[in-house]
């Protein structure tokens, strides 16, 4: 069951000495949303090739187990993209496919 999302995140605007949030094509962030505390997921920026603190891009995003996410999204959905407990970006879902 292929399952695909686009949505549009923004990049957390923080930084520490030991953390700096950046986003790029085939990282595999946890993605966390209503009815799921967690899941693997895989980013496509596009054209782009990464993304920093404080940036919004559109992203598509594949699931490694699209049958546990495809019921429980939407259009409208915010989630959050994170890197163990660390808070990578927010997102909202624009398009299901």
């Amino acid at each position: 069951m292929d399952f695909q999302v686009l949505a549009t995140i923004k990049i957390m605007d923080y930084e520490t000495p030991d953390f700096k949030p950046k986003i790029f094509t085939g990282i595999r962030p946890i993605i966390r949303y209503e009815g799921m505390i967690g899941g693997s997921c895989a980013l496509d920026l596009g054209d782009k090739k990464e993304a920093f603190p404080g940036e919004t891009v559109e992203v598509s995003i594949d699931f490694l187990n699209p049958e546990n996410h495809k019921p429980l999204m939407y259009v409208g959905l915010s989630f959050g993209l994170y890197a163990g407990n660390k808070k990578l970006a927010v997102g909202i879902v624009n398009v299901l496919d």
